[in-house]
């Protein structure tokens, strides 16, 4: 009786296996995918891939800000000072005839500035330039990831 329990066990057990290997190969199994699915699956996913795209932007907006240092620019300043008393000046005569005031009491100060660069010893273009290969690198690095 023991070795028919045996022989059932084993039977039963070696029926459980076939049924659980092949439910999965006819039940979820993904679908086959085409070599540009893949690829593009791979490429999506890949780190490296997405890093190169960040340097390319990055170097695009190196180049982009290079360009700003042709354009003119414009700034502001603004001051106060305030003391206690005003600082008076005679030149002589009566008193408080020829008095006029050195320093007042209150003191404001606002500048405006304008600045075009118009030759800088070819800084500027050279910046441009080097900016520019910056980019091409960048471009050129992406694609070498990419393959």
């Amino acid at each position: 009786m023991k070795n028919s329990t045996f022989w059932t066990s084993v039977v039963g057990g070696i029926a459980l296996v076939a049924i659980l290997a092949a439910a999965p190969a006819s039940a979820g199994s993904p679908p086959a995918l085409a070599l540009d699915q893949a690829i593009d699956i791979a490429l999506k996913a890949n780190l490296g891939v997405k890093q190169a795209v960040e340097e390319v932007r990055a170097a695009e907006a190196t180049r982009n800000q290079s360009i700003t240092q042709f354009l003119p620019t414009l700034s502001t300043s603004y001051s106060y000072l305030y003391r206690d008393r005003e600082q008076v000046q005679s030149i002589g005569g009566p008193v408080g005839a020829g008095d006029f005031v050195i320093n007042p009491r209150d003191e404001y100060n606002f500048v405006t500035s304008f600045n075009q660069p118009i030759f800088t010893g070819f800084a500027l273009i050279n910046q441009y330039r080097i900016a520019d290969l910056g980019l091409d690198r960048a471009e050129i690095s992406a694609k070498l990831k990419r393959q």
